[in-house]
């Protein structure tokens, strides 16, 4: 079982690290991994650009911070399930948000699935007589690879944390209206747009960098034998 914890590095280094690891267990050996520089880890912390002393800062602030333990408290009427969208119910999703929000450029699978998500947790508060105001403000924050989108690009194989934040508001009444879908996808589909089209110079003014890491951290496919142990 591999284990890894967002203080060593974000999903794409996480991805990249597998990557890694796999392809050296199909191979055999890490020559071909060696053999390209793109291929290896950059731990150079001086490749992101922090002109307003932002490290500094949270470091000063960190040195106050106390961590108290407090006990867990678990709600006791909730239920778990699991819910599998295949490819074919996203496409479907998909098509019928193009043909109702056109005007709507970004439709991943993770808007078409986050909006999906969105809308139904909104819906089944109503559906449970849960008492919720109709103009309760609803938010939804995701996080979002920075690498490629800053003035000063941080090349890709950078290691480490290189993440900003979308988000996008809108009210009890909207999402779980007859639209409620079509809202949730035109809002968190334009997000991403808006992001994706931002160039930040000074990433650290507003703590992290504009990108898009859940729809665009490139799992992608991960071939060869996953080796032994953990981490």
């Amino acid at each position: 079982m591999l284990y890894s914890h967002h203080i060593v590095g974000d999903a794409s280094s996480i991805v990249r690290f597998i990557k890694a690891w796999c392809a050296a267990a199909k191979f055999g050996s890490d020559d071909e991994l060696l053999s390209s520089s793109d291929s290896l880890p950059l731990y150079d912390r001086f490749v992101v650009s922090d002109p307003s002393g932002l490290l500094n800062h949270l470091w000063n602030q960190l040195k106050s911070f106390k961590i108290e333990t407090r006990p867990l408290e678990f709600p006791l009427n909730n239920v778990r399930s699991t819910f599998i969208l295949q490819k074919r119910d996203i496409q479907k999703l998909r098509d019928f948000a193009q043909a109702k929000k056109p005007h709507v450029t970004h439709l991943s699978s993770f808007t078409i699935t986050t909006a999906y998500v969105w809308s139904g947790l909104a819906r089944s508060m109503a559906e449970s007589d849960e008492e919720v105001a109709a103009d309760e403000p609803k938010y939804f924050a995701f996080a979002m690879d920075g690498r490629s989108r800053t003035d000063l690009p941080v090349p890709a194989a950078y290691f480490g944390n290189c993440v900003g934040m979308g988000l996008v508001e809108s009210t009890h009444a909207e999402l779980r209206g007859g639209d409620r879908f079509l809202a949730a996808v035109e809002l968190i589909g334009d997000e991403i747009a808006n992001k994706m089209n931002k160039k930040e110079a000074k990433v650290a003014k507003g703590g992290g960098k504009d990108g898009e890491e859940a729809p665009g951290r490139d799992g992608g496919k991960v071939e060869g034998g996953g080796g032994g142990g953990g981490a």
